[in-house]
């Protein structure tokens, strides 16, 4: 049975081949399944019959087991067959995550400990590795480092009393020094190894050196084109000092990296531990963002290189030292950084079925910053689409138009959390801060007021007493309820009716436990109103909304989203203009940056017909949310609303630029075209669009635009299937009339808009100001039904 020949179904022993991950020189790589245990693995096996490099692997793995090394499961011979079964992990080797750019500080420390932690398990069971290099370091996808490949380790299998271990392993055999090294191996080779000299465990720790020279600076200590020039690197020359390289390295790390590369190994580092020691000081000392690595098996995080920060905690761990205050902000002070995003904060927790938590992280610390009013802060609903995206922060900040971004990571276990965070300049991809926060859950929602602080402080803003005060008020929660309450927002996030409903319960369950934690009241607000006007009715939703609303208010008036939904209330179901005013004014006095509030006071000042204020505010709220197409589409429906056809055709394109098959967009620009009289132009988008998303509002869309364009038959197909849906679910009676208006059937169309007056229809707030209502103004029982949607003036 040769191991080529194995496809998945094949058996090996107790295993079930899945399927080849990898393939080398030495051999390939299986995942399998062991059917005893239930469990996946990883399978290697040599390309050739065993020898004597695939047993020390065997044996120096096996006779390890620590959280950084890679577990060696079982061992065994199947028809002649040699293999080992590892554990099976998921990731990228260093290699890959360095891909020629320098780590983030943090993170290479980070790695380093974990590193350091193995080696020094390793040499204390007397085993050399005499490999390590980044394509043996793994990374998994919690960031934890697993060492791999010991087939080059030296073994002392025993040692007398007498004998010092590093007298027992340089007794062992060094034959395989040299015999079927890569190049790439060749350039983290110690002195003595190039020269085949005997070894012991510092020459794992000048390899090691050669690592965190890598990690630091992108490039290799000893690069070369053929293994005489590397060994002559490697033997006669020193690598440039990586603050050549990266000018903001740490005058220790520069220290530590030049210590283990010491071509006299009587002067390099002595031990692993000794080496561990060094780093871990210079992580506590910088106040860098790490844990020291131990013996513990928590997933790591990963540092500060994914995500977006948020719900930070009591008491931040500040920059303690004001030489790394000047390393992350650069010589000449911070920048002018007025807007921000916080991207999509890294879940590095064991269980990746909490992206809930460090998606609500995100949008809590989103929300923080709101309360900073001298900052522009991007909406979650753009700054979420950057999750788990490979973009440059350049390109990022370019397309949400930013000054700088926060990245960061969280990871929770059990009631303890860890957030890292850090801002990066967007331009220069600079670190201007960067920080760690270690709390309990219930001390999460002061932490992010923490962090908000520390980036005020840093773009030098002065905050207001107000806002001082506000980010001040963080009472602890209850860790069961506020993850409740996550669960919550993250399934309103989802956008679908079960979605909604779903969060509707998890609020429920929120406020049974607490019921004066006003932000879960505030959220089943928003979900209510959510629902309608598809796919419920308004008059089934819409008083539930405001009652929540109302109690969000009462338990906590400085709640932006709670004054935002009861305006929503006001606005589309009760048609009280004055109070819809006034509670979106006091949404936006609490949270100038939000994206919601601006986009529904634009649409009650298009509906009035107020309409530069309209555009104003559309404007807005599309820069703050600049990847929303909805938001995006009520601008295209502003200009509109104002007769700007051509600019509202030009906003679409725009849209349609980034997302062709964005059915709104499409729409709206048919409706532009088709307001010009070009049928031609008009009809085709809206097809499109109703072959995309065949709604109510899109199916209204096209049968106006097909009356208008005379196609008579097309336009009563499309009224009728509205009519014949409107039987068994709530259609918008409204949009039902407006076909009807465009076929010239004003008393049908009369008789659908009383339908949705007695039905409170919330599209009732446009009749002032679509243009293809334009045949129905003249009609006294138009004038009627302004008077009974309470337009102000009628």
């Amino acid at each position: 049975m040769a191991p080529e020949s194995f496809k998945a179904g094949t058996q090996l022993g107790p295993y079930v081949i899945l399927a080849q991950i990898g393939a080398g020189g030495m051999g390939r790589v299986y995942k399998a399944r062991d059917t005893r245990l239930d469990r996946l693995v990883a399978i290697k096996l040599p390309s050739r019959a065993v020898d004597e490099r695939f047993q020390r692997e065997a044996r120096a793995a096996a006779a390890l087991n620590h959280p950084h090394i890679c577990t060696i499961y079982d061992i065994g011979v199947v028809d002649g067959l040699p293999f080992i079964a590892t554990e099976l992990l998921e990731g990228q080797p260093l290699n890959q995550r360095i891909h020629g750019r320098p780590l983030p500080l943090a993170e290479a420390l980070e790695f380093a400990l974990q590193i350091a932690d193995a080696l020094e398990a390793a040499h204390a069971r007397g085993i050399v590795h005499r490999d390590i290099k980044p394509a043996n370091i793994f990374i998994t996808s919690d960031a934890r480092v697993k060492l791999l490949d010991f087939g080059l380790a030296m073994f002392a299998p025993s040692a007398s009393p007498d004998q010092s271990r590093a007298e027992t392993m340089a007794m062992a055999d060094a034959s395989l020094t040299l015999p079927g090294m890569t190049v790439g191996t060749a350039a983290y080779m110690s002195p003595e190894q190039a020269r085949a000299d005997t070894l012991d465990a510092r020459t794992d720790l000048f390899s090691f050196g050669a690592v965190l020279y890598e990690m630091v600076t992108g490039v290799a200590a000893f690069p070369g084109h053929s293994m005489a020039t590397i060994f002559d690197a490697v033997l006669n020359h020193s690598p440039q000092p990586p603050s050549r390289l990266v000018p903001e390295t740490p005058a220790e790390m520069e220290r530590i990296i030049s210590k283990a590369l010491e071509k006299d190994r009587t002067m390099r580092y002595q031990s692993a531990s000794e080496m561990r020691a060094d780093l871990k000081r210079l992580a506590r000392d910088s106040s860098s963002p790490v844990v020291a690595a131990g013996p513990s098996t928590r997933p790591r995080r990963r540092g500060l290189v994914m995500g977006a920060v948020a719900l930070a905690a009591i008491a931040a761990i500040g920059l303690s030292s004001s030489s790394l205050r000047r390393r992350l902000t650069g010589a000449g002070g911070p920048r002018q950084i007025r807007s921000i995003a916080v991207l999509p904060l890294a879940n590095l927790s064991a269980d990746k079925g909490e992206e809930y938590f460090s998606d609500g992280m995100t949008e809590e610390l989103i929300a923080t910053l709101y309360k900073i009013h001298a900052l522009r802060v991007t909406s979650r609903t753009s700054v979420m689409q950057y999750k788990a995206a490979r973009k440059a922060l350049p390109q990022i900040a370019r397309e949400l138009n930013v000054d700088a971004v926060i990245e960061g990571s969280v990871m929770r276990s059990g009631d303890q959390v860890r957030i890292t965070a850090k801002l990066v300049e967007a331009k220069t991809e600079q670190n201007l801060w960067a920080d760690t926060y270690d709390r309990d859950v219930r001390d999460v929602l002061s932490l992010q007021a923490d962090v908000a602080k520390a980036i005020a402080d840093q773009v030098q803003i002065t905050l207001t007493p107000q806002e001082q005060q506000q980010l001040s008020a963080r009472a602890p929660v209850d860790p069961e309820v506020f993850q409740l309450y996550l669960k919550g927002r993250a399934a309103f996030n989802e956008g679908t009716e079960d979605s909604a409903v779903k969060s509707i319960g998890y609020f429920q369950q929120v406020i049974a436990q607490d019921p004066r934690y006003a932000p879960a009241y505030a959220g089943m607000a928003r979900a209510y109103g959510s629902l309608t006007p598809f796919p419920r009715a308004p008059k089934d939703v819409m008083p539930k909304a405001r009652e929540q609303a109302l109690k969000a208010i009462a338990l906590d008036d400085n709640l932006s989203e709670a004054h935002t939904a009861l305006a929503d209330v006001y606005l589309r179901f009760d048609w009280n203009w004055t109070d819809a005013e006034k509670e979106l004014k006091r949404a936006l006095e609490l949270n100038p940056s939000s994206a919601e509030a601006h986009d529904m006071y634009s649409g009650y000042c298009s509906a009035l017909g107020r309409n530069q204020e309209a555009i104003a505010e559309a404007t807005i709220a599309h820069q703050l949310d600049p990847l929303s197409m909805m938001i995006w589409v009520d601008l295209v429906g502003a200009l509109m609303n104002a007769r700007e056809y051509d600019r509202s055709i030009a906003e679409a394109r725009k849209a349609l630029a980034g997302n062709p098959d964005a059915a709104f967009a499409l729409a709206w620009m048919g409706m532009g075209y088709m307001m010009k009289g070009d049928f031609a132009q008009a009809i085709p988008p809206l097809v499109r669009a109703h072959e995309l998303d065949p709604n109510v509002t899109i199916t209204h869309f096209l049968g106006v635009a097909q009356a208008a364009a005379g196609n008579r038959a097309e336009a009563q197909k499309l009224v009728a299937s509205l009519e014949a849906a409107a039987k068994t679910q709530y259609v918008c009676a409204y949009e039902v009339a407006e076909i009807h208006a465009r076929l010239g059937d004003n008393d049908k169309a009369f008789q659908w808009l009383q339908k949705g007056l007695s039905e409170q229809c919330d599209c009732l707030i446009w009749l002032r100001s679509e243009p293809w209502m334009d045949p129905l103004r003249v009609d006294p029982r138009y004038l009627q039904l302004l008077k009974h949607v309470r337009f102000p003036g009628n």
